[in-house]
């Protein structure tokens, strides 16, 4: 019972000196060099941060001198009091780019320039009245009849036509543009609903022809391109409807045609983008069609800015702008700045308070909307985008919130970004830098790293491994030194009772105590048995320190297993009949000669009788099978035995291993047996296998090949 204490003690020793001596010194080392790598990296990122921000700092100083000195140019070029100062202030807006929006204050922060929009009138006049000749008039008035109450529009053309026809008579006093042109849009409309669009696109034509010459009806000149453009596109004529709609798109942005209602140029303004949207998805645009609608895109967003920075600056800007005493921020050079966010949109404010000329009474206030696009685009590309130099620097724009907005996409909180923020023009934008040379320290370092911590991971798993193995092979060796232990424990008793037996029964026959002959003849039997018993055992004893020293021959010739089996079992047959076993011998006839070693076999063969007779039941009834499978011949033996479970059926070739199981460990044996069967079975090119069931029984069969191998 102290032996496996002993077993428990010695592993717990194993675990203990590899985990002191081994495992926890590499988790040091591993520790260490991982303190010592993190303090290098933080050094060389110091070191790379430090000269990232002396580059990014003068960026910015560049930067925002570029724009100062380009404020202080524009502050030079205008003479403030001149008679055509909104004239060289819209001229200025179309030529300096960085210029978005002039606007121009008086003393009182009256807005001087640009002049406030005329609004558009909610109920605005009505155009002037067509005045006609009672007989034109009353010929409009039956072809409006015909087209709107009787829902005849063919009948209702015949009286426009007339109308027109009149007008054309009537010359210079009757035939003015407002009434040709009214005229030629009624007719161009009843073309248009009777799919008359050839016609409908002339009469069209003719009247913006018309308009173009004189007065006309703004919003009958706004659906007269329209209504073209939609009947050039019914004739198949998208190019020119695409034409048409870019005209009509023009004179809306550039506010040619002067509507009144707001909602009115609305309308047209909307119907005219969508319907061009829907030809640029389904109809490709020339490539001069693309660059005018792109530009005219362009200026209509443009304009669009401007209208919105006009509508705010009473409301957020100038209040923001006006101070307590404006001749002393007069005094101060150049332009100040202001910077807002309104409505999610970042605004740059420069702004300056100047006197115009002598007779002023106080200063007025001169300031531009800066166009942020412009200055990203231009003056910080300008800036920023450098020619390649194979260093991996990258460089990004962005706000307050660290949202992207030119260059890179970076991170604030990548590792090795540093940020700058621009310290007063731009004071909302921040501008953020990294190297991602992969020759710079900080990459170095980096990399360094991954390769120290794989390697590491890599050594520190080959330790365990390492630590593993030789735990196992040193179980193993405890296990094969206790199996050798229980081995010479089960050879002296197996040598012990055949002596025994041996010794008793020649003592006897000595001292002339058996009287009869046929006990006399008995007592030799026993003698004889026992010794054969004892000759079996020192076989396999020395055949397995012949096997474990590499000094075990195997002498193969072509012999008759048939002779082989047969010897065998008779040899072995005294024994099995005082045990009460009955042996079914089935040799197949006419098998061919085998390579085999007669001795191996036999011993092979007596060992798995032996198994067959020590752990049979019962029943005891043992087959012995030998028959030719193509190229083998097979050698079974099966028995009606205890069994073996499915675990132990790996296991019971190795040599010393008995089962655990109670039915097996209360027979004696060395361990020895199955592992002999199965090397002398490899000896000769063969197999050994075996095919049992717990409580049923089990068959060995040893196979063996017909040719010799080497």
């Amino acid at each position: 019972m102290r032996k496996p204490a002993f077993k428990m003690a010695a592993l717990s020793r194993i675990y203990l000196v590899a985990i002191v001596a081994i495992v926890i010194p590499s988790l040091v080392l591993i520790y260490f060099g991982y303190q010592l790598i993190g303090e290098m990296r933080q050094l060389m990122g110091e070191r790379q941060a430090k000269t990232l921000r002396a580059e990014v700092r003068l960026k910015v100083a560049l930067i925002e001198n570029d724009i100062v000195e380009r404020e202080r140019r524009i502050l030079d070029s205008i003479a403030l009091g001149d008679p055509d100062t909104a004239a060289e202030l819209a001229a200025f807006e179309k030529t300096e780019r960085m210029v978005e929006q002039f606007f121009l204050l008086d003393s009182n922060f009256d807005l001087v320039y640009p002049q406030p929009p005329r609004p558009h009138a909610v109920n605005a006049a009505p155009p002037p009245q067509i005045v006609e000749k009672p007989r034109i008039q009353e010929i409009r008035k039956q072809g409006e009849h015909e087209e709107f109450v009787n829902k005849n529009p063919r009948a209702a053309l015949t009286y426009y036509l007339n109308r027109l026809e009149r007008l054309k008579e009537a010359r210079l006093k009757e035939a003015t543009p407002i009434k040709t042109t009214a005229a030629l849009s009624d007719v161009a409309g009843v073309c248009f609903k009777l799919g008359d669009f050839e016609a409908a696109v002339d009469y069209y034509r003719q009247l913006i022809q018309c308009a173009s010459g004189g007065e006309a009806d703004p919003a009958k000149l706004a659906l007269a391109k329209y209504q073209m453009a939609l009947a050039q596109m019914k004739l198949g004529d998208t190019d020119a409807a695409i034409r048409t709609f870019l005209d009509l798109y023009d004179d809306l942005v550039e506010e040619r045609l002067q509507l009144k209602h707001r909602l009115r140029a609305q309308f047209f303004k909307q119907r005219t983008t969508e319907d061009l949207e829907e030809l640029a998805s389904a109809h490709k645009f020339t490539e001069e069609l693309s660059r005018r609608y792109a530009a005219l895109k362009r200026e209509a967003q443009r304009k669009e800015k401007k209208k919105a920075f006009l509508d705010r600056l009473n409301d957020y800007i100038v209040v923001r702008l006006r101070v307590e005493d404006p001749e002393a921020a007069a005094e101060q050079p150049g332009f100040q700045h202001l910077q807002e966010q309104i409505s999610g949109e970042y605004v740059l404010i420069a702004y300056t308070f100047l006197w115009p000329n002598e007779f002023s009474d106080g200063p007025w206030l001169l300031g531009f909307k800066t166009d942020l696009d412009f200055v990203k685009d231009s003056i910080i590309a300008g800036y920023l985008e450098q020619p390649d130099t194979g260093r991996g620097t990258e460089i990004s724009v962005m706000d307050r919130a660290g949202s992207h907005l030119w260059g890179a996409a970076l991170k604030p909180t990548e590792e090795g970004v540093v940020i700058e923020e621009f310290p007063s023009v731009l004071q909302f934008w921040k501008l953020g830098i990294v190297d991602r040379d992969p020759n710079s320290p900080l990459e170095a370092a980096r990399k360094f790293s991954i390769i120290y911590t794989s390697l590491n991971l890599l050594i520190f798993l080959i330790i365990l491994v390492g630590v593993a193995l030789t735990i196992k092979d040193m179980k193993r060796e405890i296990e094969i030194s206790k199996l050798k232990s229980d081995f010479v424990s089960n050879v002296s008793h197996e040598l012990k009772t055949p002596l025994s037996l041996i010794r008793m029964y020649a003592e006897t026959l000595q001292l002339g105590r058996v009287q009869t002959k046929q006990k006399v003849q008995k007592y030799y039997d026993v003698i004889i048995r026992e010794s054969e018993q004892l000759t079996w055992l020192i076989n396999n004893v020395l055949d397995f320190s012949r096997i474990e020293s590499g000094r075990r021959l195997y002498q193969l010739r072509d012999g008759d297993i048939r002779e082989v089996v047969t010897e065998t079992i008779d040899a072995y047959h005294y024994d099995l009949d005082g045990r009460g076993f009955e042996v079914r011998l089935n040799i197949q006839p006419d098998l061919p000669l085998v390579p085999i070693d007669r001795n191996a076999i036999s011993q092979a063969l007596m060992n798995l009788l032996n198994n067959a007779v020590k752990y049979s039941q019962d029943e005891k009834v043992i087959s012995v099978d030998v028959r030719q499978d193509g190229t083998k011949v097979l050698i079974s033996v099966s028995d009606c035995g205890i069994g073996i479970s499915e675990a132990d059926q790996e296991k019971i070739f190795d040599i010393f291993y008995r089962s655990g199981d109670y039915a097996v460990r209360r027979t004696k044996g060395t361990g020895l047996g199955l592992a002999i069967v199965k090397h002398a079975a490899e000896a000769h090119n063969g197999e050994v296998h075996v095919q049992s069931e717990k409580g049923v029984g089990s068959t060995f069969t040893i196979l063996l090949p017909l040719d010799k191998q080497t």
